[in-house]
Order: C-alpha cells, then structure tokens, then sequence
C-alpha cells in the first residue's frame, strides 16, 4: 500500500528522480525512501526503466522487458518526461558510482547492454534473500486464517507503517496431484474490498482529517481485471472504520489456477484531479496487461515456492507504485 502525500510535485519528473537517486528534497528522510532504501535489491523494475530511457535517449533499440516497462510508463509520462527521467539517472550513476536506492545489477550496467527478462530472473536469489527476514513481507496461511487467526500480524502492521507498503501472499493448502488432468486445475478466484479502519488521520491543509479513495490491480494467469478505484470516502477521521458499498467492493472475480496477484493503493482524492485519475487507471491497465509480466510471475512461482515468494512479488507490483 502507498499514499499519495503529494501529487503537486510529481510532475517535476527530472527533480523527482534526482531526488529520490541522490537522497536528496523534502522526503529525503520519509518512510517511503527510508523504505526503498531498506528494499535496494527489489527495485530492480524501476531501475530497468531508467535505465530504458536513458537507452532509448541514445537512439540504441529496446529489449521487450525494455519496451513493456516504457509502454506503461508512458500512459503516465510524456515522452520528454520519460528522456529527462533517462538523463537524471545516468547523471546520478556518473557522480556516485553507486545508488543507494537501486541494485548495482542495474546501475553497473553500461548504457550499451540492456537488461533483459533473463537478468531479472538471474537477480531474484538476492530479492528474496534480502527480503527474507523484513517485517512487511508477510506470508498468511489461508487454513489458518479461515480458523480463526488475524491476516496481519502487530510486526507486519508496525512495518508497513514505518514503511509505507508492504506485501502479503496468502498460501494454501499443499497442491494435491491429481491422477489427471491439469497440473493447476482452474478455479474462480474473488477479491474484494469489506472495510477499513483509519489508525492515523494523514490530514491536509484542511485539517487532521483524509479525504481518500482506494485504487487497485489484480490478475490471475488466465484473467485480466479492469483498473479499479472506488468511490470517494470523505472526511476521514482517525479512530474511524468505514464500509464499501455492494455496488463499490468487488476487484477481481474470475479464472486462475496457477496464481492470483494485485496491487492495493490509498490516495489524497483532494490532489487528484481527473487527469490524474485517468493516467492512473491506464498505467495499472497497461502494466497488468503486459506478456512480460505474467513470464516474470510465473518464473517466481516455479523458482520461489511458498513463503519464498513474498519477498520478490514486492518488485514485480511495485513497480507502479515506485515510478
């Protein structure tokens, strides 16, 4: 999960990556950064598409990682945003050698090669070896949760709010193979939004109250779910647990079989005008629908079984979230 604390300043594309390469502005020492900093090797995506950019920049041809991740970038940044974003971050690699936000596997690089969907797969033993023991990477046994147990632990609820975002896999029961038919037989998958209790009131210039609205993306291997966002809750107070209407709480209710993944984000709705709705809405549409994505996933879930997954799916659906 990730807020968005500031919207007004996000189109300064080239100062935002300057900032966030160099540790440098205003959030310099937020959460957020303190939280990319915490996850340098599962950055890996947002790096690639730097590093994209920079090589689309020099006239040199994309690889389809490349190309997927500038497609969806571009239905948010123009292309002169996308350039300036390229030359930040060689900037930044020139003058420090070493970004402490981005993995070396990326930023050691030279503009020339590209990074490709097999690098990314060579790189996940240090994801998940770096994400293995951090409190907001959470694994929920779904037996377990249907007798009774909390989804989140007091540890997993303390990380993610010093962070800003964190990753939950819920796991079942071990597959039973079937005598025949199908490895992953399919079945009908469904997510959906209840309620949610406001533990601290972000305020505005308004006043200690919030006025949100949630977005969020979910696929399976055999389905695609349109962007979602819900309605707009306002004046949220802190202490305060409100409901989803019926018509207003269903993300994802469709075929899987091999797995089920999604991104769940909470934004200011006082800095997000329609424009940015739409952009939104296109770049979780665009990222979601990529060939490329579903290649990555699934190569996670067949290196990475179980518990092991939490701490790489981070990157893949973060991705929209970090940019």
């Amino acid at each position: 999960m990730a807020t968005n604390d500031d919207q007004a300043e996000a189109r300064d594309i080239a100062g935002g990556v300057r900032d966030l390469l160099r540790g440098t502005g205003s959030r310099a020492d937020g959460k957020w950064m303190r939280g990319l900093r915490q996850a340098r090797e599962s950055n890996v995506l947002f790096g690639v598409a730097l590093h994209a950019a920079e090589r689309r920049n020099q006239g040199l041809g994309l690889n389809s990682l490349e190309r997927d991740l500038l497609d969806a970038l571009g239905t948010i940044l123009t292309d002169a945003e996308l350039a300036a974003a390229g030359s930040e971050y060689r900037a930044a690699v020139s003058d420090l050698g070493e970004v402490a936000v981005l993995p070396k596997v990326v930023t050691d690089k030279p503009v020339s090669q590209g990074f490709t969907v097999e690098d990314l797969k060579a790189h996940l033993p240090r994801i998940r070896a770096q994400n293995a023991g951090r409190a907001n990477c959470a694994v929920v046994d779904l037996g377990a949760v249907s007798a009774g147990a909390p989804m989140d632990s007091p540890g997993f609820e303390a990380a993610v709010g010093d962070v800003g975002f964190g990753t939950t896999v819920v796991v079942g029961p071990p597959q039973v193979e079937a005598d025949t038919g199908p490895e992953y037989p399919a079945y009908n998958a469904k997510f959906q939004f209840e309620s949610f209790t406001c533990r601290r009131a972000v305020g505005d210039q308004w006043g200690g109250r919030d006025e949100i609205y949630w977005t969020a993306g979910l696929r399976s291997d055999k389905h695609v779910a349109p962007a979602y966002k819900s309605l707009e809750f306002g004046a949220v107070k802190e202490g305060q647990t409100r409901a989803f209407a019926s018509v207003d709480k269903v993300v994802f209710d469709a075929e899987a079989a091999k797995f089920v993944a999604g991104t769940v984000m909470v934004w200011e709705a006082d800095e997000s005008p329609s424009a940015f709705y739409r952009a939104l809405m296109g770049f979780i549409d665009a990222w979601m629908n990529k060939p490329v994505w579903v290649d990555i996933t699934l190569g996670i879930i067949t290196a990475t079984p179980g518990g092991g997954y939490a701490g790489v799916v981070m990157d893949v659906m973060d991705y929209e979230v970090s940019p």
